[in-house]
């Protein structure tokens, strides 16, 4: 677009004249005839351009746009779009008798086994189908749950669960979490022994101190109820209770891959990270960053459809 302003054209304008202006004092010093000067003024004149050409570049660029059509073609496809959500971990409380049904609980002496029979242990699983749906008077989650699985089960039975939003830091557990399952491992032993995490009691440090820090105590939140261990470092907390009785099955012939919940949020919780030097000055505070799918993606740990990929490790 070759547009020229109207400053531009009248200090242009005014150049020229003053540059005539000269010329004409020397001709009306030099004998010449009048008719001369007549036709020399209307020259200079003349060398203004009309206002209405300043625009005719713009005026014909905007034309060429607006006769530029597009045309958009819809393809049927069977393939879901590629969505970047949040990975979360759902900690559910596991039965009475869960921790006595054959799976591996590496449980090695006789203080281990008092500790098991004193409180219950927790089940954690990967989840990405996880979404808020309302705020108010609650704020309310729904959840899709897959089926035949213990998280599932232990949620169904509970009622309740701790959603973790994880952060980058729990990466390494990804496989544990979402490729094995609850009724073949015992995660929490996993975690311990294989990952050196240690989960942590999401409720008050004073509830724990205020059982002479026995950490066999069940921990509960204040409405009594026993809460599951949660994995230290995550970005948000929610303490879910479920709405209803049932579960909506995703198919009505029961057929469906997923389960349906919707949850009211009791409680939300939040981490931070401090850093101690060698001297013992504390850095400054840092929040967990959210972990997310498409960060799976790029390591290669889920695959296009969400699923955890197969280990390329023999």
């Amino acid at each position: 677009e070759s547009t020229i302003s109207d400053t531009d054209i009248k200090a242009t304008a005014r150049t020229r004249i003053f540059t005539r202006m000269k010329t004409i004092k020397k001709i009306t010093r030099s004998p010449t005839t009048t008719t001369t000067l007549i036709i020399f003024i209307m020259a200079m004149v003349n060398m203004i351009p009309p206002r209405s050409h300043t625009y005719t570049h713009a005026v014909e660029a905007l034309s060429t746009t607006r006769s530029t059509s597009t045309t958009t073609t819809m393809v049927e496809t069977e393939v879901p779009p590629l969505l970047n959500v949040p990975v979360w971990s759902m900690a559910t409380l596991n039965g009475d008798n869960d921790d006595h049904d054959g799976c591996n609980t590496n449980v090695d002496n006789e203080s281990e086994v008092h500790a098991r029979s004193s409180r219950r242990t927790t089940n954690m699983n990967l989840l990405t189908y996880a979404t808020p749906v309302s705020i108010r008077p609650y704020r309310l989650y729904a959840l899709g749950l897959y089926k035949e699985t213990k998280s599932r089960n232990n949620f169904l039975r509970e009622k309740t669960c701790v959603l973790q939003l994880l952060s980058e830091d729990h990466i390494s557990c990804v496989r544990l979490l979402g490729g094995m399952s609850g009724k073949d491992v015992h995660k929490e032993d996993e975690l311990s022994s294989v990952h050196g995490i240690e989960l942590q009691d999401l409720a008050a440090a004073a509830a724990a101190k205020g059982n002479g820090d026995d950490v066999d105590v069940p921990v509960t939140d204040a409405d009594g109820g026993e809460l599951p261990k949660v994995l230290p470092g995550c970005v948000r907390y929610l303490k879910l209770s479920m709405l209803g009785d049932n579960a909506i099955d995703c198919n009505d012939g029961g057929e469906g891959s997923h389960d349906v919940v919707l949850c009211r949020v009791d409680k939300m919780w939040t981490s931070t990270t401090t850093a101690t030097t060698a001297t013992g000055v504390q850095a400054n505070q840092k929040l967990p960053h959210s972990l997310m799918t498409d960060r799976l993606r790029e390591l290669g740990l889920i695959t296009e459809q969400g699923r955890i990929a197969p280990s390329t490790m023999e």
